[in-house]
């Protein structure tokens, strides 16, 4: 995965500076996400003795700016926090600044962050991180003087990790959630459930966790045994195996004490997650272990594409909907709650007299809208709550409620970012070419995140502000582990 990952660490594209980089490429330093305005100037700030005094502004205080100085910036180098006068590193507040802009100046005097929240204020310290890395010294601290002007051109700056098909540990998400903040994403969207595994602890439904986080071995996991012949980075990882029954199961999951602590680690990075828990399909683990989530006369399975879905049109579908993202609310403090509704089986529907007799009474046109139908109740259960939906770009295949925020992944269908907009939904990019990052490289995959536009060319100058930014995201089909 980190091979993968350094691909996208690379993606300008995801915070898209108003200047071109190609125009800058022989400019120095280097920086990741390259930004609006940086002026190099000759000479090197150097540190005088073995200690770095850092001020932080009393309105920008917070323990996470001082926890991730006094823990991360500069290596071990000895950081305290000192009165401004007699400070090396100072973050001050100005009011006149955007949200997530900041500016930076290194000179003789010092260094000096200049933001208007905690966040700028942070991604101020990732620039100064990524100038001491840049250095290639370690043994001393000597930043070039620079004046860096910077902020984002767009909100969302995601990353979608799926761990349903592939577990990984905590401990590699803190990692994870670490190379976010270094280059400047601000969304992580955790994938939590599929066909092929739960991963989240659900306290009113027991078994999606005790059955349906552990499995015996299934064919992508087949497919990765035959891949690691060649390459051991596709072994499944031995800590994530255990014996039951005489039977070897493999997986794992977050209990809802781990989630609270992934969470608080994120923020105190300026980083929010959303959590997916998809449905109506996607959920062969949730139907194996609770059957009357399906047809009287269906098993949880496979359909002629995909699994079979849940019921829209049986009450307690909508139960077991509500109470399970009722847990999920609690614990995820975000704005949004990703539903998923992608890839739907509606083979099973198509056969069943109660949908038809159910589509009748409430004059739902076709298979397309009783899916509709599904997503718009659960979303009016979110919007309850005072959160916002997602949906992956299928919600626009049938009526849509234009409160939900639309992911567009399929880049074959070229017209749903612009019919999106035109009915007035907010659009996240990320379509399969080319932020899909579990995709083989090519020699052109680079280029091609670099030159993507995130505002399609269809799109008018009107409707552009719907888009809101764009997402790459790992899917891990063929990623067993964090290895590779």
């Amino acid at each position: 995965m980190n091979k993968i990952f350094s691909t996208l660490l690379l993606s300008c594209a995801l915070y898209l500076p108003t200047l071109n980089f190609a125009q800058q490429k022989n400019a120095l330093p280097q920086l990741i996400p390259f930004p609006q305005q940086l002026e190099a100037k000759p000479g090197h700030f150097q540190l005088k003795g073995q200690e770095l005094g850092y001020y932080i502004d009393p309105a920008l205080s917070s323990k996470s700016l001082s926890g991730w100085i006094d823990h991360s910036l500069f290596g071990k180098l000895n950081k305290k926090n000192v009165k401004k006068a007699s400070a090396t590193l100072q973050l001050i507040k100005n009011q006149g600044l955007s949200n997530e802009g900041y500016e930076l100046i290194i000179d003789q005097k010092g260094i000096q962050i200049i933001a208007a929240s905690e966040k700028g204020a942070f991604y101020g310290l990732q620039t100064i991180q990524q100038l001491y890395l840049l250095s290639g010294t370690t043994a001393k601290l000597a930043l070039p003087y620079v004046t860096v002007k910077d902020e984002p051109a767009f909100q969302w700056r995601g990353v979608e990790l799926d761990v349903a098909r592939h577990f990984f540990p905590k401990d590699y998400i803190y990692k994870f959630i670490d190379l976010l903040a270094t280059y400047k994403f601000n969304k992580f969207h955790l994938h939590l459930t599929d066909d092929q595994g739960w991963r989240i602890e659900i306290k009113k439904y027991p078994k999606l966790t005790e059955q349906g986080a552990w499995r015996t071995y299934n064919n992508q996991d087949s497919a990765c045994f035959v891949k690691a012949k060649e390459n051991p980075d596709f072994n499944l990882p031995k800590e994530l195996i255990r014996t039951t029954n005489g039977k070897e199961e493999y997986g794992g999951y977050y209990t809802q004490q781990d989630i609270r602590d992934i969470v608080a680690y994120a923020g105190s990075r300026q980083i929010e997650i959303i959590p997916e828990i998809d449905m109506p399909g996607h959920m062969m683990v949730a139907t194996k272990a609770y059957p009357e989530l399906l047809l009287d006369s269906q098993s949880a399975g496979w359909g002629k594409q995909f699994s079979v879905p849940i019921s829209p049109w049986k009450e307690s579908s909508y139960t077991f909907v509500e109470n399970v993202l009722s847990e999920i609310i609690e614990l995820f403090p975000s704005h949004y709650i990703h539903i998923g509704a992608d890839e739907v089986e509606k083979d099973s529907w198509s056969k069943s007299a109660a949908a038809q007799a159910f589509m009748k009474e409430k004059q739902i046109p076709n298979l397309h809208d009783l899916q509709g139908y599904f997503v718009k109740r659960v979303n009016n259960f979110i919007r309850s709550k005072n959160k916002q939906s997602i949906g992956w770009d299928e919600i626009l295949d049938g009526s849509s409620d234009t409160s939900m925020m639309v992911m567009y992944w399929r880049g074959w269908v070229k017209n749903a970012p612009m019919e999106a907009v035109n009915r007035g939904h907010r659009v996240v990019m990320t379509p399969t070419n080319p932020l899909y990052f579990d995709y083989l490289p090519n020699s052109s995959s680079l280029d091609a995140v670099y030159n993507m536009s995130v505002v399609p060319s269809d799109i008018s100058s009107q409707k552009a502000h719907l888009i809101q930014g764009a997402q790459a995201n790992i899917w891990t089909e063929m990623i067993p582990s964090t290895r590779g």
